[in-house]
């Protein structure tokens, strides 16, 4: 039930509810005031009254006109001390005997708990003898007006603690559940069974829970990646410029004091520089991508004829690298050349720069599997320890000891590889064996499957 129709039914209840008992009272009453005339008739009066009375009536009416006779009446009756008999002339009291209080009249003009004979007097007027029972009045009042009101302060009593619970539980717990987000206590138990309005309150006070803390954890992630990227930096800028400084002052000192070694310093100067350039250049590239400002131009790409002419590019520049492509054919496929481009680079690249052997072999396959093209990208290299495969696409690690040695290069290549391949849509991983080379995987969607799914959400 609604709190609306809660707290209407509440109001219905405290409006109507002393209308009922008073009706309730009301029969209960006029039950017990029957109850009563009964017992008058059946048990109040005895023979001794009835001859008595008939007597007055029969002899001289006149005489129940005398309150010492009125008096004689009432003795003869079971209960005399609760018994009062008045006499009625012409619509107004005449003469009265027995037990009299100030409310008297109200139940004599009611006719409450009266039992009456009519007669006349000697004169012809009309007359009316009435007995009350004032035991039955005594007995029946305070009963009568008490236990309904204390029967609807306790009824009241109950409706108003059920309505006030099931309003102010719900808050109270609301209200612990806010204290908790606000001391960074995400983890409470917000759930709601019942089916009023704070079904939905809690629903989306929950859901903006799961989002706060989403944000706040994402918020922390991101400072501790500042700060490590800060720490990255430093240390990745600060070598080669180290080695740059070193060098100047070695050609400033006269160290190098003949031409072979000037025009080494002058080519290791020029190497660090390079070295610098291409860090600088790689860390506003993923920055970029993390801001996802870099713009993307994609187009219909033929994979295959795409990797052959990288291939027959790096393997003109380089003698000591050997590159077998062994593909399927023609793959078509979603992608921004330029930026695929940089990412076969630096997996070639990264296979050059971790190679112990004489010559770099690379093999690079490429097939349809399902609806996705994959290409994967297989050296002879050092390799990693395979539980750290994950880790070589974040950001500066250097951590496994088989790639710490090799400290050439931003330490950046392979996160932005992972980061491009994921705005195709695509995925990218790993596979390797200590000393049995790496292997990475790249997955992208095909031109078709990336087609159908632009002209279903169109």
């Amino acid at each position: 039930m609604t709190i609306r129709k809660r707290i209407r039914l509440s109001y219905i209840v405290l409006v109507t509810a002393p209308f009922f008992l008073f009706l309730s009272a009301s029969f209960f009453v006029r039950d017990a005031y029957i109850a009563k005339l009964a017992r008058l008739k059946l048990t109040v009066q005895t023979q001794e009254f009835n001859n008595q009375l008939y007597k007055f009536l029969g002899n001289n009416p006149d005489d129940l006109l005398i309150k010492e006779n009125l008096e004689t009446l009432i003795n003869l009756t079971k209960y005399p001390e609760n018994i009062t008999a008045v006499v009625e002339v012409n619509q107004k009291f005449h003469a009265y005997a027995g037990y009299i209080d100030s409310n008297i009249a109200v139940h004599f003009i009611d006719q409450k708990f009266v039992n009456y004979w009519l007669f006349n007097l000697r004169d012809g007027t009309f007359a009316e003898l009435y007995l009350i029972d004032r035991s039955a009045i005594k007995e029946i009042f305070p009963f009568a007006i008490f236990v309904p009101i204390l029967v609807y302060m306790i009824f009241i009593s109950i409706l108003s603690y059920y309505t006030s619970i099931t309003i102010t539980v719900p808050l109270k717990k609301l209200k612990d559940a806010a204290n908790s987000i606000k001391n960074e206590d995400f983890d409470i138990d917000l759930t709601y069974r019942g089916d009023d309005e704070f079904g939905s309150v809690f629903t989306a006070f929950n859901d903006m829970r799961v989002r706060l803390k989403h944000i706040v954890h994402q918020q922390l992630k991101y400072e501790s990646n500042r700060a490590e990227l800060m720490s990255n930096i430093s240390h990745d800028l600060k070598t080669p410029i180290t080695a740059i400084k070193g060098y100047i002052e070695g050609l400033k000192d006269g160290v190098a004091n003949t031409p072979e070694k000037v025009e080494r310093y002058h080519a290791t100067i020029y190497k660090k520089v390079n070295l610098l350039d291409k860090l600088i250049e790689n860390l506003f590239l993923y920055s970029k991508l993390d801001l996802k400002t870099l713009s993307f131009n994609f187009q219909k790409l033929n994979l295959n004829l795409f990797l052959k002419d990288i291939i027959d590019e790096v393997l003109f520049e380089s003698s000591s690298l050997n590159i077998q492509l062994k593909s399927q054919g023609d793959i078509y496929i979603k992608g921004d050349p330029i930026q695929l481009q940089r990412v076969v680079h630096n997996l070639i690249g990264n296979s050059i720069k971790y190679n112990d052997k004489e010559v770099c072999n690379i093999d690079i396959s490429l097939k349809i599997d399902g609806n996705s093209a994959r290409a994967s990208f297989s050296d002879n290299g050092i390799g990693v320890h395979q539980k750290n495969c994950n880790n070589i696409f974040e950001r500066f690690y250097r951590s496994d000891p088989a790639r710490s040695s090799c400290t050439e290069g931003s330490g950046l290549g392979l996160a932005i590889s992972k980061q491009i391949i994921e705005e195709h849509k695509g995925s990218i991983y790993a596979n390797s064996n200590l000393k049995e080379g790496l292997t990475v995987t790249f997955i992208l969607p095909l031109w078709e499957t990336v087609q159908d799914a632009e002209n279903i959400n169109s």
